[in-house]
């Protein structure tokens, strides 16, 4: 069976959240980008033992989620190639060099999007995008409203505590025809209905 495949670009509280609940799903692989100081080091020595432990509060039914992302790398080109959808993790004062790092290496179709978003980042991912020749219509774009859990990591690579799920969170897409698309794809990535 081939997986479908995305990357998260970040490797702080949510992105951890967020590449545990992909890589938990059987039908997806995850990809990390994390290009800062030596966190994709200290991420792969938590892959090493045994992935990510996402450990859910007791307004969460003190789930226990487990998710190994499959590559994790600080260079783009290692795990962007061949992924659906791209997840910024990342404050906003990130974005613009996440996204021209990946932008390159970004599949024709791809969502690009974030899991908390600030004003502007549209125009960071179109104009990253446009620098490496890439037209609008050739890759989508999404923003989820905030973060959809309070989460922290306990140890890096290895456990995240989530203290709270929101129920629902809005959505933003362009172009609006890949919105039902996009809901689906995140409210099953992410666990929240969105």
């Amino acid at each position: 069976m081939n997986k479908k495949k995305a990357c998260v670009l970040g490797a702080g509280n949510s992105a951890h959240v967020t590449a545990g609940l992909i890589a938990s799903q059987p039908d997806w692989e995850c990809h990390v980008f994390a290009p800062w100081q030596n966190e994709a080091e200290l991420w792969q020595e938590g892959i090493a033992q045994g992935g990510i432990r996402l450990c859910y509060g007791a307004d969460d039914d003190n789930q226990r989620v487990r998710g190994t992302p499959k590559k994790v790398s600080k260079f783009a080109k290692d795990v962007v190639p061949g992924c659906q959808i791209l997840i910024m993790c990342l404050p906003a004062l990130a974005y613009d060099l996440n996204i021209r790092a990946a932008a390159a290496y970004v599949d024709e179709g791809a969502l690009i999007g974030t899991i908390c978003a600030s004003n502007g980042f549209d125009w960071c991912i179109d104009d990253a995008m446009s620098k490496v020749g890439r037209a609008k219509d050739s890759y989508g774009i999404f923003a989820l409203q905030n973060l959809p859990w309070a989460c922290r990591i306990n140890k890096f690579g290895e456990e995240v505590s989530v203290m709270g799920t929101k129920p629902f969170m809005e959505l933003v897409v362009r172009p609006e025809q890949r919105a039902q698309e996009t809901s689906d794809t995140l409210t099953q990535l992410i666990r929240v209905k969105t």
